[in-house]
Order: C-alpha cells, then sequence, then structure tokens
C-alpha cells in the first residue's frame, strides 16, 4: 500500500503542474494568422485570455497548496493525510479542467462558425499528430493523466481507490 500511494503520489504531482502562461501575444496572432480574425475578434480574444490567466491564478495557487500538503503528509507517513491531500489535488485539477472548459466556451463565442470549426479541426490535428509521434516511437512519453488512470485502474482489486 505504501509504494502505491508513493507512485501515485508521483505521478499526480507531476499530472497536475501548471505550465507557465503562455505568451498571449504570440496565441492570439496565431490565431489572427490561421483563422482569419478580424481586428475586433483579436481584441476581444485577447480580453478572454486575460480575464482567463487573471482567474486561474488562484487555481494555480489552490493547487499548489494542495501538492504543499501532500508532499508534507508523504514526508510525515500519514496515509490518512496522503488520502485526503490526494483528494484535494484531484479537487484542484477538476477546478482546472472546468477553467480550462469555460475559456474554450468564452473563445468559441468569439469565433464564427467557420473560424470555430477550424479551430476544432486544428486542435484534433494536433492531438492526432501527438498520438502518430507515440505510436512512431518518438520521445513523447504518455501523458501524466493517462498514467494516472491506467495506475488507478490497475492499482487495486479491491477499489479502494477508485473514487478519488
Amino acid at each position: 500500500m505504501r509504494s502505491l500511494v508513493l507512485a501515485l503520489t508521483l505521478v499526480s504531482t507531476s499530472a497536475l503542474a501548471f505550465p507557465g502562461p503562455p505568451d498571449m501575444a504570440s496565441r492570439v496572432d496565431r490565431m489572427v494568422t490561421h483563422l482569419g480574425l478580424d481586428t475586433e475578434q483579436a481584441d476581444r480574444l485577447t480580453d478572454v485570455l486575460e480575464a482567463s490567466q487573471d482567474d486561474g491564478e488562484p487555481l494555480r495557487q489552490q493547487h499548489m497548496a494542495a501538492l504543499e500538503a501532500l508532499r508534507q503528509a508523504q514526508s510525515a507517513g500519514d496515509e490518512v493525510a496522503m488520502l485526503a491531500a490526494l483528494a484535494e489535488v484531484d479537487a484542484a485539477r477538476a477546478d482546472a479542467e472546468s477553467h480550462r472548459e469555460a475559456t474554450h466556451a468564452a473563445v468559441l463565442a468569439v469565433l464564427t462558425v467557420p473560424q470555430q470549426a477550424q479551430l476544432v479541426l486544428a486542435q484534433h490535428a494536433r492531438q492526432g499528430q501527438r498520438g502518430e509521434k507515440l505510436r512512431d516511437g518518438g520521445d513523447r512519453v504518455d501523458s501524466d493523466a493517462t498514467r494516472v488512470r491506467r495506475s488507478r485502474r490497475s492499482s487495486t482489486s479491491d477499489g479502494a481507490l477508485q473514487g478519488l
């Protein structure tokens, strides 16, 4: 059990790390170029992304606090506290995912229907390229989230961790 908790801790910690904020100007520039945004759309998109970044800061802080609680519980060897901290980390991840979904919806609201279709297809193609890189033996490994899901499925036969 102890090694399982340690393995989940390590995977969860890396899986939920928030990357630094992307260069918003280059992101908007790419969208202007690839989607043919007009000036008004680019300005609205910048506003959406800036608001998302500002709103995301408390979520990043929540995540970091949950990770710190997990580190402390792990250092103390307190499995009960580790399980509670893992639940906090999972809740922070869920909050971040909701935030990403809300931001995506706000971005789509700025775009015309053809632009929305182009964006969704480009995102799908990019995800497909990542999968091809994996299949072709590229240096990219499974995402941390995929490893966590696989670990949870195979970790216990009694289902003790299924609710996390």
